[in-house]
């Protein structure tokens, strides 16, 4: 919000292999996402992962989360198990491969892949400074 509309955020999935259920929360985010709540579901998981990534079946905590959301909870679950959803988290792996991205988070700026200890909230904000600034000299 600091920086709108000067900043544009893109967020991408790159659920990780060693999760057990990192695939099917992105899955779950995206569902949710189709009956746009992308975010209230994400902020969700990120709260409530030590529950899910230890739980014997996420699947229906997820389903739980998306009712807590007042998501229509039978579409919810054809979403989660859709194409379409499938088809995203794909996307954004390729894109994440394409980009030489192994590990979560990783964070770029204007195409540059911002450094593991400046990813802090004022090492961001002092790249995105910086790159504002570079942006305003050239215009």
């Amino acid at each position: 919000k600091e920086y709108h509309p000067n900043l544009k955020l893109v967020f991408r999935n790159l659920p990780l292999p060693v999760h057990k259920y990192a695939r099917e929360a992105a899955l779950a985010a995206e569902a949710a996402g189709l009956q746009g709540r992308y975010w209230e579901m994400h902020d969700v998981l990120y709260r409530e992962q030590a529950v899910w990534s230890k739980a014997d079946n996420a699947r229906e905590l997820f389903d739980s989360y998306a009712g807590m959301l007042g998501l229509n909870l039978n579409q919810f679950k054809k979403d989660i198990a859709s194409e379409k959803a499938r088809q995203r988290i794909e996307s954004d792996q390729e894109r994440a491969d394409s980009l030489g991205v192994r590990s979560t988070p990783t964070v770029f700026i204007n195409n540059q892949e911002v450094a593991p200890n400046e990813k802090t909230p004022n090492g961001l904000r002092a790249k995105i400074d910086a790159a504002l600034k570079q942006k305003s000299s050239k215009a």
